[in-house]
């Protein structure tokens, strides 16, 4: 969690400069995606990045559950592990040798020992967003190279208990106040978006395809056009990056108001009428920056349909909040990114800025709701 954050390649950058010098032209903002770059789908289980790792262990759950509880049996495995691959990857494996034999941990022994590499990492994720709550600063620290805080906090509440608690659920309880299926709740939408800041270095069967409101996080082929925030980030002009904070805004207009019509709850009802007129002013305010303004009407907007038509079928205000976390949280951090840019005008960042704190507001409600639900 820590070397593969940003932070931390604020932190490695100038010492492999000073290793290599014909890195001098390199940015941590060019260093971390190279870093957490979603590749094409890989055969072998330990070549896979971040966004395809799991379905190798799903897979392999799977077929071991099935050879335990007697529904597989191991004349079938290499025929299951091709199909398998086709349906989680796209992709078959020519040979044995880098299909179903690739793993010494069957022959070993070690049915079950799998799923313990994606529960780390799960793991990871719950104790660094812990971490990150306990420590102020903590990627300020990071960036610098101050990492004692951090190791503190790990002896205190990870190292120092040791096998103490029965289980590792209790110790995580223990040591972040949180149960892993409830910070996962929260987490997870933010996850999905951050897979959409990564640049890929080849082409990816895990491109993203433009998310309107309502409609979930998909895996689709390459070549699908992106959505609106990877614009944000990557913008090098003032122009890139206001228009597409203006389609992030006119998205979450559209879907806080249409799901206000359709909450039952009367407080997330008030909230998303509330956030639903922000989110106008919003692009009212990055249509300003424009020279000329783009048509209320046209361009934009028109890409909106489908969202909606995918956000009516969604019935209950659990369901509703889900599908619609990912637009607040998709605009924080593109308003929280632009405002940090020195590179934009000081009408663009100052705006951004300003518009910063609403994003996060609805943001936190919707972490808080479905906490309260869950």
């Amino acid at each position: 969690m820590v070397a593969l954050s940003p932070a931390f390649s604020r932190f490695l950058l100038p010492r492999l400069q000073k290793a290599f010098p014909q890195l001098d032209k390199l940015t941590a903002e060019t260093l971390w995606p190279a870093f957490n770059a979603i590749r094409k789908p890989s055969l072998i289980r330990v070549e896979a990045d971040e966004a395809q790792y799991p379905m190798h262990i799903i897979l392999r759950y799977k077929l071991e559950k099935g050879l335990i509880n007697g529904s597989v049996k191991v004349a079938d495995l290499p025929e299951l592990w091709n199909q398998g691959m086709q349906d989680y990857l796209g992709c078959s494996p020519p040979n044995d040798a880098q299909g179903v034999l690739q793993d010494v941990h069957w022959s070993a022994g070690l049915f079950g020992y799998f799923p313990t590499y994606t529960l780390g990492a799960m793991y990871a994720c719950q104790i660094y967003e812990a971490a990150k709550k306990a420590i102020p600063n903590l990627e300020d620290n990071i960036s610098d190279g101050t990492f004692p805080p951090l190791r503190q906090w790990l002896n205190e509440s990870i190292h120092q208990v040791g096998c103490l608690y029965p289980s590792s659920d209790e110790l995580l309880l223990a040591a972040t106040a949180r149960t892993t299926p409830a910070i996962f709740q929260t987490l997870r939408p933010a996850l999905k978006s951050g897979l959409t800041r990564v640049s890929r270095s080849e082409p990816s069967a895990f491109s993203n395809t433009r998310r309107s409101p309502g409609r979930a996080l998909v895996m689709t082929k390459a070549g699908d056009q992106p959505q609106s925030f990877t614009t944000v980030p990557k913008a090098k002009t003032d122009e890139e990056a206001v228009t597409g904070a203006l389609a992030l805004a006119h998205d979450c207009a559209a879907a806080y108001g249409q799901a206000a019509g359709k909450a039952q709850d009367p407080e997330l009802k008030q909230a998303l009428e509330k956030f639903a007129s922000q989110a106008e002013g919003q692009v009212d305010q990055w249509r300003g920056l424009l020279n000329p303004p783009p048509d209320k009407e046209t361009g934009i907007s028109t890409a909106l349909n489908a969202g909606k038509v995918k956000l009516a079928q969604i019935a209950g205000d659990k369901a509703i909040v889900k599908a619609i976390y990912n637009n607040s949280n998709d605009s924080y951090t593109a308003y929280s990114e632009v405002s940090k840019r020195s590179d934009f005008s000081s009408s663009t960042t100052g705006l951004a800025k300003k518009l910063t704190p609403e994003a996060e507001a609805a943001r936190s409600f919707f972490d808080k709701w479905q906490a309260a639900q869950s």
